[in-house]
């Protein structure tokens, strides 16, 4: 056989088992550290320090009885302290993965929640272009776009009848005949003829009048003037 063939052969095999050793070599470098970064983090989730310790040493040497004695305790105690630290690690472990596995849910649901706003927010903003194309097209456009509702507006008109102005049960119930639950189904009911309509409810007197009077002042729905300026946004 050629000698300079079985030269050539030699040097492939050498560099073959070189590559070979040496990505041998990186790979469990690679593994240990994970391993080590694994091994730290078990070991954040063991309150106590002693026993931290104890179970530290445990799992880098594998004898209870040398552990014992370079911490000067008992096997007996010792093997207790390896133990209660491995359930502790158990425990945190399940709590963590069901914690993240939560917080994953919750991420999602915000997501979910943050795109269905900016829909919204898109929907509102092509209202608006529509609503001032179509202004432009009167003589009093400037002054129809003041009607656009601002968020305290928004916020206002939302107001629960029950939870935010206090309305005594018995006004409720003559409310709720008619479906009036926030300021703005009070004021689209009473826009056409004005707050004497509520006096056509069931159940509705002149002491609920009264009742429902003062609180619209309290909020500053109705002025001292017996006006509420918030009816020129409701359509």
């Amino acid at each position: 056989m050629d000698k300079k063939f079985i030269e050539f052969t030699h040097s492939e095999e050498e560099d073959e088992y070189s590559e070979k050793k040496i990505f041998t070599m990186t790979s469990f470098y690679n593994i240990f550290h994970i391993m080590k970064m694994i091994f730290d983090e078990m070991l954040l989730l063991i309150r106590h320090q002693e026993r931290r310790e104890v179970f530290m040493d445990v799992c880098l040497n594998g004898n209870i009885k040398k552990t014992a004695e370079t911490h000067g305790i008992s096997c007996k105690t010792a093997f207790q302290y390896y133990t209660l630290s491995k359930k502790e690690i158990l425990r945190k472990i399940g709590f963590i993965q069901n914690y993240r596995q939560e917080k994953a849910k919750l991420l999602l649901t915000i997501r979910k929640y943050e795109i269905n706003q900016q829909n919204l927010l898109n929907e509102i903003n092509h209202l608006k272009d529509q609503l001032i194309k179509y202004t432009s097209h009167h003589e009093n456009s400037a002054s129809s776009m003041n009607l656009l509702v601002s968020s305290e507006i928004a916020q206002v008109l939302s107001y629960s009848l029950k939870e935010d102005l206090s309305f005594s049960p018995r006004l409720m119930n003559s409310l709720e005949t008619k479906d009036l639950k926030t300021v703005e189904d009070l004021l689209r009911f009473i826009k056409p003829k004005g707050m004497d309509r509520l006096l056509t409810l069931n159940g509705y007197g002149e002491k609920a009048h009264k009742e429902l009077k003062e609180k619209l002042l309290l909020k500053g729905i109705l002025n001292e003037a017996n006006e509420i300026p918030l009816l020129q946004y409701i359509y």
